[in-house]
């Protein structure tokens, strides 16, 4: 062998070198940085939750199941582990993971609508920095999309590629419990969602199918299991042309009753959006459930 070729293969050595320890390095102190985030899902993760009632949807279920007030107002401890865009085929693992690290809750409250939000590779992988914690949620990754599974095996910092670790940072010194958004609906949604054409809602086969297995889950381990639709804004509510046969084939789908509270805040200051509450709403919304009595017995 050449002095030359020796010389590339050292060289090639070194970078190698270089890259596996600056990538394992990279990777330690971003995993530092969930360990100690208020993030939900690091403190699911960490089994800090110690919760009577706990909460899981999308982002209606973020805001339409206020863990803080929901937990004030009734005395019960309250834990919400929904999240933006989520899943039911993604929910399913952080649930039962939930039930793992930190028990089996007396309640939990699901927000049905997120059977309209389609599993993606997108959608799971947002997740990835939870990967080495959660068997459950890789095993999804690697289903959906085996080359990102076997990217995030070989370099450690690409699992930290994920929308998470700027939350993450964000709760760093304080949990993610309390969020509230303090903003009405602008006039000019208000009027476009007025004049908009009757929308039908979507609903798919294994997002509902995951839900029903949410549901087993639950009762198999004890907990008494509410599958909750939260309010629209009135007029967006109006629209939803689909919306009594839709709720029938999501009940049918997961042999429980879906409680409809899509009409019982009807108030326009209550809402942000179409979708989802505001501060106002929120508040109306945990004391609701509390009246419907969704979260148990009073304490």
């Amino acid at each position: 062998m050449s002095h030359m070729r020796m010389k590339t293969l050292a060289w090639l050595a070194l970078l190698a070198g270089i890259y596996f320890v600056g990538d394992r390095l990279g990777a330690a102190a971003l995993d530092a940085v969930i360990a100690r985030s208020g993030l939900r899902f690091s403190q699911l993760y960490a089994g800090q939750f110690d919760a009577q009632v706990v909460c899981i949807g999308s982002s209606r279920g973020v805001h339409g199941f206020p863990a803080v007030i929901m937990q004030e107002l009734s005395g019960k401890r309250v834990a919400n582990i929904s999240y933006n865009g989520l899943s039911p085929r993604v929910a399913e693992p952080l649930l039962a993971d939930y039930f793992d690290r930190c028990g089996v809750p007396e309640v939990v409250l699901i927000e049905a609508s997120f059977v309209g939000v389609e599993t993606d590779v997108t959608g799971v992988m947002k997740f990835s920095p939870y990967f080495g914690r959660s068997q459950r949620l890789y095993k999804l990754a690697c289903n959906m999309d085996p080359k990102c599974a076997v990217i995030s095996n070989l370099s450690q910092l690409y699992r930290y590629n994920s929308e998470l670790i700027p939350v993450a940072l964000n709760y760093l010194r304080r949990s993610d419990q309390g969020g509230l958004v303090r903003r009405s609906v602008p006039d000019t949604l208000a009027a476009e969602t007025e004049a908009m054409d009757p929308i039908e809602l979507p609903l798919y086969e294994q997002e509902v199918a995951a839900l029903a297995r949410m549901v087993q889950l639950g009762r198999e381990n004890g907990a008494t299991v509410h599958v909750v639709l939260v309010g629209y804004l009135p007029a967006y509510r109006a629209k939803l042309a689909n919306f009594d046969t839709w709720k029938q084939q999501i009940a049918a789908g997961i042999d429980a009753p879906v409680i409809d509270l899509t009409t019982a805040i009807d108030d326009d200051d209550a809402y942000f959006d179409r979708l989802h509450f505001n501060a106002a709403g929120s508040e109306r919304s945990a004391a609701l459930l509390i009246e419907r009595g969704l979260l148990g017995s009073a304490e």
